[in-house]
């Protein structure tokens, strides 16, 4: 599996070259706003890490792409547990690259801390929970791509989120929101769990985020042979 991995990592080097004029321009960004001591830097550090995580998951989002032939799949089917290590490699690759980009987001974080010398721990909470919640969505979606190869699993993909929004804007709009209290009260409640590390919302979510990553890496090996009739070559 680790082979198909340094197949992957060889492959989409070049896109991935990509990421580091990017990163370079948001650490510059960053370190420029920090050097200013702006009271919102915890919040532009915010914003820079979204847009990060937003272009990197483009690329952890292409990873199937490259193999989508049926001759590649009938020769991965032929080989021994070959499926396993195929969708296991692109689990592994989006998950490595996950840690990248978190890695150097924290280090920017504690960059920006140190030229500001400001508490960002509820920042850093936030951030962390950003690569969680990154790693559960890629969990929900990577079997839709993998059922249906990227192009028909990208466009059920983009049924549901439609679906699942417009949803949120019919209750938006007409739904019942008292129940959610008012925007201050949403604000401090989201304070208070970010800045409780012990808060069962905090503990559990790594925890779940992983269980489903794993759960989500059986699906796909079941549905791997099914996305080969999508496939256009």
């Amino acid at each position: 599996m680790f082979g198909l991995v340094y197949k992957e990592l060889v492959t989409r080097k070049k896109q991935l070259l990509i990421l580091l004029p990017i990163a370079a321009l948001f650490t510059i960004m960053v370190i420029a706003d920090a050097a200013t001591k702006d009271e919102y830097v915890g919040v532009m550090m915010m914003l820079a890490a979204v847009c990060i995580i937003l272009i990197s998951g483009m690329f952890e989002q292409g990873s199937f792409e490259n193999d989508e032939t049926k001759k590649w799949l009938s020769f991965i089917a032929s080989s021994e547990d070959g499926i396993r290590k195929q969708i296991g490699s692109k689990y592994l690759f989006n998950l490595l690259l996950m840690i990248s980009v978190f890695t150097y987001l924290e280090l920017l974080f504690e960059l920006s801390a140190a030229i500001t010398e400001k508490d960002l721990d509820m920042f850093f909470m936030a951030l962390q929970l950003m690569m969680f919640f990154q790693m559960i969505y890629r969990a929900v979606e990577s079997p839709f791509l993998v059922a249906f190869g990227s192009k028909y699993g990208n466009n059920i993909r983009m049924i549901v989120m439609l679906v699942l929004v417009f949803g949120f804007i019919v209750y938006a709009l007409f739904g019942d929101l008292s129940i959610f209290g008012s925007t201050e009260e949403l604000l401090l409640r989201a304070q208070k769990i970010l800045t409780d590390k012990g808060s069962y919302f905090i503990l559990l979510t790594p925890a779940c985020a992983f269980a489903l990553y794993y759960i989500s890496f059986g699906i796909s090996c079941r549905l791997y042979l099914h996305g080969g009739e999508y496939y256009e070559k």
